[in-house]
C-alpha cells in the first residue's frame, strides 16, 4: 500500500513538471510537522484535471490559508469512514465528506459526531461535538451548529468548472467560540470542495476532490 501510496506521489509530480524526489522531499514537510501542515515549495500551477483522467486513484488536494500543502490518496476504508494518506503516512478519516479524524497536527481530531450527509442537515439545528487528543488526554467540545439551506454555485477546481450546491454550517461553542465549516456538494452527492476546521491551535483547511 506504501508503494502505490508513493507512485500516485510520483504521478503528480510529473503533471506538475517536478521531479518525484522534489515532490516528495517537499511532501515531508506536509501534515505531520511539527507546527501542523506546512507549506509546500512545490508548484502545482500545471496541474490539470486533463492530466488526471488517466488516474483512478482517489485524490485529494488539501490547503491551508488559500496555499496548497499536499495530497492524500486514499488507502482501505475504515469501517464507514475512507481513510486518505499522504505521501509520508499521515492519515485523516473522512465520512460523507465530513473531516472525522485526523492527525495534522498534535491536537489530534479523533472523532466528530454527527458525520450524517451535509444535505440530511440543511435548514437544520443539531449539537456538533469534536473529540480531540494530546499529551493531556482526550477531551469533547460540543458546538450548537446549524447549517444553511443549499446554496447553487459553479466553483472551479483546478482548470474545470464543477456546479455544486454549497453548505454553510455555523456553530458556536464554550465562551462563544465560533467555526464556520463549507461543504460543496455535486450532484452525484459527493462532496467536491469543503473548508473545515480541525483544532484550535490548526484552525481550517480546505479540501479539494480531484479523482473520486
Amino acid at each position: 500500500m506504501r508503494k502505490r501510496i508513493l507512485v500516485a506521489g510520483a504521478a503528480v509530480a510529473a503533471l506538475a513538471g517536478c521531479s518525484a524526489s522534489d515532490v516528495h522531499r517537499a511532501q515531508m514537510f506536509l501534515p505531520g510537522a511539527a507546527s501542523g501542515i506546512a507549506t509546500s515549495s512545490v508548484a502545482l500551477d500545471d496541474l490539470t484535471m486533463a492530466r488526471l483522467a488517466d488516474s483512478d486513484v482517489p485524490l485529494i488536494l488539501a490547503s491551508r490559508d488559500g496555499k496548497v500543502t499536499g495530497t492524500f490518496t486514499q488507502d482501505a476504508g475504515n469501517g464507514t469512514a475512507e481513510v486518505w494518506v499522504s505521501p509520508e503516512g499521515t492519515q485523516m478519516s473522512m465520512q460523507n465528506g465530513v473531516l472525522v479524524a485526523a492527525d495534522l497536527s498534535g491536537d489530534a481530531l479523533i472523532r466528530v459526531e454527527p458525520a450524517s450527509p451535509v444535505t440530511a442537515l440543511a435548514g437544520a439545528s443539531y449539537v456538533r461535538a469534536y473529540h480531540h487528543t494530546d499529551g493531556d488526554g482526550a477531551r469533547v467540545t460540543s458546538y450548537d451548529c446549524t447549517m444553511s439551506a443549499p446554496r447553487s454555485e459553479t466553483l472551479s477546481i483546478l482548470d474545470v468548472r464543477v456546479p455544486a450546491a454549497t453548505l454553510t454550517e455555523s456553530c458556536t461553542g464554550p465562551s462563544g467560540a465560533t467555526i464556520e465549516n463549507a461543504y460543496a456538494v455535486a450532484a452525484d452527492g459527493t462532496v467536491v470542495r469543503s473548508r473545515q476546521w480541525v483544532s484550535a491551535d490548526l484552525g481550517y483547511v480546505e479540501l479539494d476532490r480531484l479523482i473520486r
